[in-house]
């Protein structure tokens, strides 16, 4: 994380940001925990962070990574297929709508696709075979989000206020997040952090119900938000006098 804020933004808010997601409580607490999450969460950063350098300096080793690491990202956590929305921002950021007809680009989702598929596949065959099942096909059944929850306030209140709010990162992260959020973009890469806040966003609301009884799902929130926090950090402290 730090090397991917410190290649878009800068240095100083890459310390803070690496700081930040390291000390938010709900992260630190299942970073410790035997649960999939912080694994899926490193794989997601990894993944972003190698495409990005794949597509400034086009080495195939970049790319290997960046694939292996978003398909495990992936086979971790089905609804990781979200990150398809700040990799397609970096496609178009590059080559913009020619990305489409890059076969390396193609190949990398394709080859997502497939993993995917094919294990989630087996998945599904161990559920015809023993009834053990995530309930992942069927739209509306456990994790899956409905159109009447999403229209109850206690959804929102209960997920984006007492949870990402309250706990993911309190209360003075959040307004910090805030501030951060709304601060000038110096460079057009850096809206890469948006659009990886806005595919989790949508996240949450697909999968409303599993957000809803578990709070550990918004857990990837930290991962751009950390980002946010660091912008305002870096606007707010200066340490030159440290220098001197």
């Amino acid at each position: 994380l730090f090397q991917l804020v410190k290649n878009i933004i800068n240095e100083k808010t890459a310390f803070f940001s690496a700081i930040i997601f390291s000390i938010l409580p709900m992260n630190f607490f299942f970073s410790r925990a035997f649960m999939p999450e912080s694994t899926m969460i490193m794989f997601s950063i990894i993944g972003i962070y190698y495409y990005y350098k794949w597509i400034e300096e086009n080495k195939s080793i970049y790319y290997i990574i960046s694939l292996i690491s978003v398909s495990l990202a992936v086979l971790i956590k089905l609804p990781v297929l979200y990150l398809g929305i700040p990799l397609t921002f970096l496609s178009y950021f590059k080559y913009g709508f020619g990305f489409l007809k890059n076969l390396k680009i193609l190949f990398f989702a394709i080859i997502v696709i497939i993993f995917s598929f094919l294990w989630y596949y087996h998945a599904h065959n161990l559920y015809l075979m023993t009834g053990l099942t995530f309930n992942i096909w069927n739209y509306g059944s456990d994790k899956w989000g409905t159109y009447f929850l999403l229209i109850n306030p206690d959804f929102y209140i209960s997920v984006f206020l007492k949870s990402i709010v309250e706990r993911q990162l309190t209360f003075a992260g959040f307004i910090m997040f805030l501030i951060g959020l709304f601060l000038k973009r110096n460079k057009k890469i850096e809206f890469l952090f948006d659009w990886w806040l806005i595919a989790i966003i949508f996240f949450i609301l697909f999968v409303s119900q599993g957000n809803l009884a578990q709070e550990y799902y918004q857990l990837p929130i930290v991962v751009p938000a950390s980002v946010f926090i660091g912008k305002f950090l870096n606007k707010c402290l200066d340490f030159s006098v440290f220098k001197k």
